[in-house]
C-alpha cells in the first residue's frame, strides 16, 4: 500500500503590528503600525505590507551627520537627514516581495517605498525606494549559504542620495 500524501494547500497569513514610544527629550509619542499579508502558493510566496510612522521613526539616522557624507554634505543638510523626530512627521511605507524555488535554493526579490512629509517642514525631501534580491542555498538542514544585492534611491529621504550593497555569507541555526 502506498503512503498517503498530506494535502497540499495554500496558506494566507495576516499580521498587524503597532509600536509606541515616548522619548524623554520630547513631549509627544513616536508611533508606528504595519499590516502584512503573506500568501504561500505551493512554491511561490508573495508578501505585501503597508504601514505608517508618526512623529518620527524608531530607527532614525542616529548619530549620522551631514558632514559624514563628504561632497554630498550640502545635499544631505538641505534634505533634513535625521530630522524625522519631530511632531507632525509622517511616513507611509509600502513593501512587496516574492520568493520562489530556484534549483535547490530559494530566490527572493523585494521592493519597498517610503514617502514622508519632510517637504512640508521646508526640506528638499524625496521618497525612498529600495530594491533587493537574495539567493539562499541549503547546505544542510540548519545551514544556508546566501548572497544578496540591493540598491536604494532617495535614501533617508535625501533627494539624489543612493546606496548599493552586496554581500554573501553562511548562516547556521543553533
Amino acid at each position: 500500500m502506498a503512503a498517503r500524501q498530506p494535502p497540499t494547500r495554500t496558506t494566507l497569513r495576516v499580521s498587524l503590528g503597532f509600536g509606541r514610544e515616548r522619548r524623554e527629550a520630547v513631549a509627544y509619542p513616536v508611533a508606528n503600525w504595519m499590516l502584512l499579508v503573506a500568501y504561500d502558493l505551493k512554491g511561490v510566496k508573495l508578501i505585501g505590507a503597508y504601514g505608517e510612522d508618526r512623529n518620527g521613526k524608531f530607527n532614525a539616522a542616529g548619530g549620522v551627520k551631514a558632514k559624514d557624507f563628504g561632497e554630498s554634505a550640502e545635499l544631505v543638510q538641505a534634505a533634513g537627514l535625521g530630522q524625522y523626530a519631530r511632531q507632525g512627521f509622517k511616513a507611509s511605507n509600502y513593501y512587496a516581495g516574492a520568493a520562489i524555488r530556484a534549483g535547490s535554493g530559494t530566490l527572493g526579490v523585494a521592493y519597498s517605498r517610503s514617502s514622508s512629509n519632510l517637504g512640508s517642514f521646508g526640506f528638499d525631501a524625496a521618497a525612498q525606494n529600495m530594491v533587493a534580491a537574495l539567493y539562499s542555498y541549503p547546505l544542510s538542514k540548519r545551514t544556508q549559504l546566501y548572497a544578496y544585492g540591493g540598491r536604494g534611491r532617495g535614501v533617508a529621504y535625501v533627494r539624489g542620495l543612493e546606496a548599493h550593497e552586496i554581500g554573501a555569507g553562511l548562516r547556521h541555526e543553533f
